[in-house]
């Protein structure tokens, strides 16, 4: 097999495996608001948000992080909620800025007081791309003070 067949049949083999993975958790998210526990749901939810936002179906996976954070804030469970907030900063290309705005507050608020070096770091990476999408909509000072607010 050549490298370039070899590539592309990588690639196909990586694209059906995602189209496997978002039927399983498509089916754990129906089985989970049935009959399961809502931190589950929350959980379910954020993964299947992933694999849609991986499979290019962005705006399925905006309204399955969206109702990750509904359930999550609704039981109490503000970290997952964050985790939920900032997937969508990662994983959803094309938000506005608003939207990347207000899910930095909610990451930054709801994971605040976390202390993982990872998390950090990806809240850091979060920040970044927020200021790399408002640069030229706010002044740098501006912006850089509403990105390290801290509620």
């Amino acid at each position: 097999m050549a490298p370039d067949q070899k590539s592309e049949w990588q690639t196909l083999t990586a694209v059906e495996k995602l189209r496997e993975a978002e039927t399983v958790a498509r089916e754990a998210v129906s089985l989970l608001e049935i009959t399961g526990p809502q931190s589950l749901l929350a959980d379910a939810l954020i993964r299947h948000g992933i694999i849609l936002a991986r499979l290019g179906e962005t705006e399925r996976a905006e309204v399955d992080l969206e109702r990750a954070m509904i359930v999550a804030v609704q039981l109490g469970t503000l970290d997952k909620a964050g985790l939920a907030a900032l997937t969508m900063i990662e994983e959803l290309e094309g938000l506005s800025a608003e939207a990347l705005m207000t899910n930095y507050e909610r990451a930054d608020t709801w994971l605040a007081n976390y202390s993982s070096i990872e998390l950090l770091q990806r809240v850091n990476d979060a920040a970044r791309k927020v200021f790399v999408k408002l640069n030229g909509k706010l002044d740098p000072d501006d912006a850089l003070d509403i990105l390290l607010r801290r509620n």
